[in-house]
């Protein structure tokens, strides 16, 4: 059963440690392995292993025992342990529903100060168009930049620290950077080089800074 159920956690482990997430990924994660213990709850008190592979396999091939109440008493014991250790998601359930799902929320259910930006976006059909296109959170960069509430409140959950991924990235780059063979780097180079590494994912507009760089033409005619 640990086998089994070690696997499911490190699965979950691994997807919210995940490039580039935001908060309401996390959360979306977070949210299905709850639904998951609910049905391996219900599963092992009624005697099914579907979910538990390592169980099933001792129980057909080695003719061992599976004490189901006790398993299902564990996961009752884990689902207890994730309500508390992300009790404080379920606060911001529907700040997130706002921001992922904006033209389908009620105005009522969102706060006062966008209500109004909300029921403007929800009924101009290019930005809906665009929202369909591009999807969340990208959809956020291409919102005009007159509502301006919205824009405070998207940076609010763009900014929730969700992941220790970007962390670990940064503490991996200055241990690669700072190495015996590079011992005239100074604090301002590697300021510089931990900067650009960083940034690997924010890519230059190479064809707007073309069509804005204005060309010399010599005057010079040619014989």
């Amino acid at each position: 059963f640990m086998v089994d159920i070690t696997k499911h956690l490190s699965n979950l482990n691994l997807k919210l440690q995940g490039k580039d997430q935001i908060i309401t990924t996390i959360n979306d994660h977070i949210k299905a392995f709850k639904c998951k213990l609910d049905l391996w709850e219900i599963q092992l008190q009624n005697e099914n292993l579907t979910h538990f592979p390592t169980c099933m396999t001792y129980k057909t091939s080695y003719y061992e025992p599976i004490f189901y109440k006790t398993y299902s008493e564990q996961i009752i014991c884990l689902k207890t342990e994730f309500g508390n250790r992300f009790q404080d998601l379920k606060y911001l359930e529907n700040d997130f529903k706002l921001f992922t799902s904006s033209f389908s929320i009620d105005a009522v259910k969102v706060p006062a100060h966008i209500q109004m930006e909300l029921i403007e976006i929800q009924n101009d059909s290019n930005i809906k168009r665009k929202f369909n296109e591009v999807g969340v959170p990208n959809f956020y960069n291409f919102l005009p930049v007159r509502y301006v509430e919205t824009h405070r409140f998207t940076c609010k959950i763009k900014s929730m620290f969700s992941s220790t991924y970007l962390c670990e990235q940064l503490f991996s780059l200055m241990n690669s950077n700072k190495s015996s063979v590079r011992s005239r780097l100074t604090d301002i180079h590697l300021n510089s080089v931990l900067k650009v590494a960083s940034s690997n994912n924010v890519s230059p507009e190479i064809e707007k800074l073309v069509e804005e760089k204005r060309c010399q033409i010599s005057s010079k005619k040619n014989y």
